[in-house]
Order: structure tokens, then C-alpha cells, then sequence
């Protein structure tokens, strides 16, 4: 009941949700498999992608929604990579893995996605300009 009434769930959805497509796709993945368990996923996930970056995670998240695989410790593996350990992993993600990842969250976004970011982007600056 506390959780309908705060809204927090709506808020924590709404930011999760702007990781872009792949967020969405894995979100409703999250919810079929974890059911009422799936609001702490989303909470680390953007953790990851405050300190990863958000393309590297919307990657990672594409590469897990794949296979199946919706938790915030499977998009914390894609991320750190296999050979890594937890130790480095938290540290800095290998340029090799965060190129992999940013290119494999580009091959899987719908191009209206751009269309839509450029569009909204035009609306910004008209707005700047007239003020």
C-alpha cells in the first residue's frame, strides 16, 4: 500500500525508462520473470549507468534481454566482462567492452528513436532562441 501511495515506483520507472529502448524491452522482461521482486533491479541498474555510462548499460541490457537473462547482476556481468574481477570491474570498464556495448545498444534502437531525440533536440533550441 505505502508503495502505490508514494509514487516512487512511478518515479524509478520513469528514469529507468530513459535508458532508451532497450530499457523498455528489459523492463517488461523484469517484470514477467521477477514479478513483484522487480522494483530493486531497476534501482542498481541506473546505479550502473551513473557510473558506467547510460549507452554502455542500454547495450548491456540489449545483449541480456537477448538471452533471457533479466537481473541487475546479469547487466553487471555484460558490463564487467568475464575476465575481470569484481575488484577491477568497479573501477573502469575496459574501452573494448564499452565500445562492444555502445555499438550493440546502436544496432538494436528503432531509427525513429533519433528522429525523435533530434526533433525534441530543435524544439530545445527554438525555445533557448525565442527566450
Amino acid at each position: 500500500m505505502y508503495k502505490t501511495m508514494t509514487g516512487q515506483k512511478a518515479l524509478l520507472e520513469e528514469a529507468f525508462l530513459r535508458l532508451g529502448p532497450p530499457a523498455r524491452a528489459f523492463y517488461e522482461g523484469l517484470r514477467q520473470t521477477r514479478k513483484a521482486a522487480a522494483g530493486y533491479h531497476p534501482q542498481r541498474i541506473l546505479q550502473y549507468a551513473d557510473r558506467h555510462g547510460a549507452d554502455v548499460v542500454a547495450g548491456a541490457m540489449a545483449y541480456a534481454t537477448k538471452y533471457g537473462a533479466f537481473s541487475a547482476e546479469a547487466v553487471f556481468r555484460i558490463i564487467s566482462g568475464k575476465t575481470l574481477n569484481l575488484k577491477t570491474a568497479n573501477e573502469r570498464v575496459p574501452e573494448n567492452v564499452r565500445q562492444w556495448l555502445r555499438s550493440y545498444a546502436v544496432e538494436t534502437h528503432n531509427p525513429d528513436h533519433y528522429d525523435a531525440l533530434v526533433d525534441q533536440q530543435e524544439e530545445n533550441d527554438d525555445e533557448t532562441d525565442s527566450n
